[in-house]
């Protein structure tokens, strides 16, 4: 996943656990946890990067880590307290769903043209992987 939908998917996970505890007294001890995710995605970008630690991370992208391309910042609520709203939605189809995360799936974008032989939209043709078929175009 690129940088941006690591990003939504850390907010995710922390909107929906704040979410959930909207109406607790003891709300604020949720700022352990949600540090503990903050850290989680610095660690993921650490590893996605090759930058070996949180703090470069941190460096490279701010304390919010931020992504570059789209602006996207990892989610911090203004405050911790009780708030006693509970957001509730219509919940996403089955097929929303799909649509949304199907390409998020694939390491490439399908709405892109193939990167071996120029295909636009790609399909899905080329089985073995692109470092092999590489190999085999310098040999011939």
């Amino acid at each position: 996943m690129d940088h941006a939908d690591i990003l939504r998917y850390y907010n995710a996970v922390a909107r929906g656990i704040l979410n959930y505890y909207s109406f607790s007294d003891n709300r604020s001890s949720l700022g352990g946890i949600i540090r503990l995710l903050h850290m989680s995605c610095a660690r993921t970008f650490a590893i996605k990067y090759k930058l070996r630690f949180m703090s470069k991370a941190f460096g490279r992208f701010g304390r919010k880590l931020a992504c570059p391309k789209t602006g996207t910042e990892f989610y911090f609520p203004e405050t911790f307290k009780r708030i006693r709203k509970f957001n509730v939605q219509a919940p996403l189809s089955l097929e929303m769903l799909h649509r949304t995360w199907h390409n998020k799936l694939t390491k490439s974008s399908l709405d892109l043209e193939c990167v071996i032989c120029g295909i636009s939209p790609v399909q899905m043709h080329h089985v073995r992987k692109i470092r092999e078929l590489k190999h085999r175009l310098h040999l011939s």
